[in-house]
């Protein structure tokens, strides 16, 4: 009777006859056939075109479909001189690419290839201290994005001494050095414009220590404070100029404007509007302006992140910022410091999908438009000239989206995105939440519940010195604390 394994042999030699070298190894493997002399015979053959391949991948740059060959080849033959020497040429390389990218600036994908490095038997010395080079570097850009230019530069100290040879570690040092020294300037006159309620100033120097330091807590919380103070100035000049203007006009508009003023408010007519008015200063409630499509937004600031101008309603109008749209009747949901029309258009949300109707002049994705079109996650819009921003709705479970700045501009009041919230909005170290926090260890989940704004989340929390477990209603301006985060709500 035939031997099955020859039935099997002669299946994987027609493979590899053909060229189908995977399949050969697979069939060889799989039925053992090396423990037969035939066997032996083509599991070589196969090791050896197997071990040619990964070599012309290796040149190719294709470092990853290299080491598929040559571990198929070690499975088949063992570790022989040919394949030893290959190993170390995939070795040899796998290193270049970590220091590739360690020169970079991208210390995680170093981190990410020495971890694939180790998990294909590569030990030893040199790849362990590209491991520490690696922790110590991205330890460094970290403590950089948040300010902390010594803790960084005494990082970098650290990787150098391990490897000297790598010369743009010092360059690193050397600009980080830099960056401490400018840093600790800024913040001097930083603190001496805020002393002096120089916020003009304050703010623009809160945008230098920004570009130094992406995520520095102190500039932000400078920068946000500059904003308000700026944008309540101007507010009361345009007041003073209104009633300057008011001096000027004929007795019988001004008695006309007087009776206005004195008119009483209209009385609610339902219990629920009572109730209303009588919580307005205890609950975060979603009061609707009668210009505006929907409820009023407000600012979320997170800590070390940025500032959100959060948006309800369900249609958005984005325009000119101006003294007169900050306030009253006038007021845009989303009012930008740019040169745009006063209402330059709306983003309209229907269940989960959004449009964007032009008022004036509007591209997206590069295109024109002018009528009605809907809106898909990256897409791109410019408004006028200048003003660009991509429309994000990261989170799969949500219809919330996200208006980020590609443009240096910003809304007033100043905010680093927008978000156009629906029933939930994410906050978490995920790239598909809202706001992405990546120090963070959990999601907090805001969620509108009736007329009400509550926050969610897996741990402990205290809202406004309140202890909360799983879950708190928000007011107007409740500040949220967790073991490794803080937010807080602001009225506008």
């Amino acid at each position: 009777m035939f031997q099955g394994w020859r039935l099997q042999l002669r299946e994987a030699e027609e493979a590899f006859e053909q060229g189908r070298l995977d399949e050969a190894s697979r069939i060889i493997a799989q039925h053992r056939l090396e423990q037969y002399l035939p066997g032996a015979r083509l599991a070589q053959r196969v090791a050896d075109r197997l071990a040619d391949r990964a070599k012309r991948f290796l040149a190719g740059g294709e470092t990853s479909a290299g080491w598929r060959d040559l571990q198929a080849a070690e499975k088949l033959v063992g570790e022989t001189d040919r394949l030893l020497s290959l190993r170390q040429s995939l070795i040899k390389r796998g290193y270049a690419e970590i220091e590739m990218r360690l020169e970079a600036d991208d210390p995680a994908g170093a981190l990410t290839r020495v971890e694939w490095l180790q998990r294909r038997g590569v030990s030893g010395e040199p790849v362990r201290t590209l491991e520490q080079v690696a922790r110590r570097m991205d330890s460094a850009r970290n403590l950089m994005r948040h300010g902390r230019f010594a803790e960084a530069e005494s990082q970098l100290e650290s990787a150098l001494a391990l490897r000297p040879d790598l010369g743009f570690i010092a360059e690193r040092r050397n600009a980080c050095h830099a960056s401490r020294l400018r840093s600790r300037e800024l913040t001097e006159q930083l603190h001496r414009s805020m002393l002096l309620d120089d916020w003009s100033k304050a703010l623009g120097l809160a945008d230098e220590l920004l570009e130094l330091a992406p995520d520095f807590a102190l500039a932000a919380d400078a920068r946000r404070r500059a904003w308000k103070m700026v944008d309540s100035h101007r507010a009361a000049a345009a007041a003073k100029l209104g009633e300057t203007r008011a001096v000027g006009r004929s007795p019988n508009l001004r008695r006309q404007d007087s009776a206005v003023a004195e008119a009483p408010s209209p009385t609610p007519t339902s219990t629920h509007a009572v109730a209303d008015t009588n919580h307005a200063e205890q609950e975060f409630e979603f009061a609707s302006d009668a210009e505006t499509a929907g409820p009023r937004p407000f600012l979320l600031w997170v800590d070390g992140v940025g500032g959100y101008l959060v948006c309800l309603g369900d249609e958005i109008t984005l325009g000119q910022a101006s003294p007169e749209t900050s306030a009253g009747p006038q007021r845009l949901d989303v009012a930008i410091r740019g040169d745009l029309s006063r209402r330059h258009a709306v983003i309209h949300r229907r269940g989960e999908s959004y449009t964007l109707e032009p008022l004036s002049e509007v591209r997206v994705n590069g295109r024109p438009i002018q009528t009605i079109v809907a809106l898909s996650d990256g897409a791109e819009i410019a408004l006028g000239e200048s003003v660009r921003m991509r429309f994000r709705q990261p989170h799969p479970l949500s219809a919330s989206a996200r208006l980020e700045f590609v443009s240096r501009h910003r809304p007033q009041p100043y905010s680093d995105a927008v978000l156009l919230m629906a029933e939930s909005c994410v906050l978490g170290p995920s790239e598909r939440c809202h706001v992405v926090c990546r120090d963070w260890l959990q999601d907090v989940v805001l969620y509108r519940q009736g007329e009400n704004l509550w926050c969610r989340t897996m741990q402990q929390v205290q809202v406004d010195g309140r202890l909360c477990d799983g879950r708190s209603r928000l007011e107007k301006s409740s500040r949220i604390v967790g073991d490794n985060f803080s937010a807080t709500l602001e009225e506008i």
